[in-house]
């Protein structure tokens, strides 16, 4: 919102633009993604009727069930993280479109049984090993050398150069979010491209991944990789890559 001289008064609009503004990007998305698959289960589980028409005692007992039996379609398991985004994610939702509604899911005064129950999961789940979000795995040095000398990054044609420096970001920065940032070819890169730009630079050049988690997080990872095995002092490689403990960035989130 532009400065102006002297007092005013700001309109509504320019009220509700700065609330816009401080949502984070991916915000409404995650929550639109999380209501589309309360909505399935929902439908799965014959519940033929909004869950914002209920009362709160209904909501909390039908958003513990929701947490305790949701499953991903591939099958398997969300990840006890994944779990918490729908928590907040249904909180959201419920606070845009029920008239009246002023309380916090994540409340555990207002939902205690939610919590005592959602709780008791989270922990069951990471006794079992259930649903455990598998680290990023990094390259070695060869692969990057092999990645460089490849073709696909050649340097002296448009994609190649994008592809090559997207590649030397992710290995040199080990930026947490480089998907965040807009990139561009001919026109702008869509979202999901830019979110599986590492992976498929690999694919590409013929690097190995099965049975690997690669995604563009594996550039940080292998910067970190890199600092071990160079001896670098870890308050060192603290300084470079951000991390703020040392768990952590031996961890190389």
């Amino acid at each position: 919102m532009a400065q102006l001289k002297g007092n005013y008064l700001p309109s509504l609009d320019q009220l509700m633009a700065l609330t816009k503004g401080r949502v984070p990007k991916n915000t409404p998305a995650n929550t639109e993604k999380w209501d589309k698959i309360m909505n399935q289960w929902r439908n799965d589980v014959h519940y033929n009727y909004s869950l914002e028409s209920q009362d709160k005692d209904i909501i909390e007992l039908e958003v513990t069930q929701f947490l305790c039996g949701v499953t991903p379609k591939r099958s398997g398991y969300y990840s006890r993280a994944s779990l918490k985004n729908a928590l907040s994610a249904i909180s959201r939702h419920l606070q845009n479109v029920k008239p009246g509604w002023r309380y916090n899911l994540h409340n555990k005064i207002d939902f205690p049984d939610l919590h005592a129950r959602f709780d008791s999961l989270l922990k069951d789940m990471k006794k079992k090993g259930i649903g455990e979000m598998k680290s990023t795995d990094g390259l070695s040095t060869d692969e990057i050398r092999s990645i460089i000398n490849y073709e696909a990054l050649n340097p002296n044609t448009p994609l190649g150069l994008l592809k090559r420096v997207f590649f030397w970001i992710c290995i040199l920065g080990a930026p947490r979010a480089i998907a965040q940032g807009k990139w561009y070819n001919d026109k702008q890169l869509a979202d999901r491209t830019i979110h599986s730009m590492f992976k498929n630079i690999c694919i590409e050049c013929e690097i190995d991944i099965k049975g690997r988690n690669i995604s563009n997080h594996s550039g940080r990872k292998t910067s970190i990789i890199e600092l071990f095995d160079l001896g670098v002092a870890e308050n060192t490689g603290m300084a470079i890559t951000g991390h703020c403990s040392f768990g952590k960035f031996q961890l190389g989130p």
